[in-house]
């Protein structure tokens, strides 16, 4: 009789957290193949997605998205800062069923010194696991377009 195997931390994390195409989209260069990611990795990458995702982006999910977009370029304030902060916690709460407990607080850059920048940090634990983790995104109000960037 054989022992049951293990599985490796990286198929568990496959296995529950998920993997999928990996968001921004890449092209692997190598193997000319479409870039994937999985495990936490793959969650933190959708939160980027609700995040960056206007209401109406996707045809076939027309109620995707977290609405961000068409709010960062209005006078910023300490309602308008509320008002981000509300549409990401609906949107997480309704797209992301991997993660729980989830808060966000959204500070304007005047808070910084970099007027221009507005920083959105989302701290959530996974659903599975009940580890915390977060993610620090910048949005540089100044760049063309909705410029976003993942702080480490």
């Amino acid at each position: 009789m054989s022992s049951p195997q293990i599985p490796r931390p990286e198929d568990f994390e496959k296995s529950v957290l998920g993997f999928g195409i990996k968001f921004p989209f890449e092209i692997d260069v190598r193997t000319g193949g479409v870039k994937t990611s999985q495990g936490r990795r793959h969650v933190k990458e959708s939160i980027k997605r609700i995040v960056m995702s206007d209401i109406g982006d996707y045809p076939g999910e027309p109620d995707f998205g977290s609405g961000i977009p068409g709010e960062v370029f209005k006078p910023m304030s300490a309602s308008q800062a509320t008002r981000i902060t509300i549409r990401l916690l609906n949107a997480l709460d309704k797209y992301e069923p991997r993660i729980k407990n989830v808060s966000v607080r959204v500070t304007l850059g005047s808070e910084s010194g970099e007027k221009h920048h507005l920083y959105i940090m989302v701290r959530y634990d996974f659903v599975e696991s009940n580890e915390a983790d977060n993610l620090v995104l910048t949005v540089d109000r100044e760049a063309v377009g909705f410029n976003l960037r993942e702080r480490i």
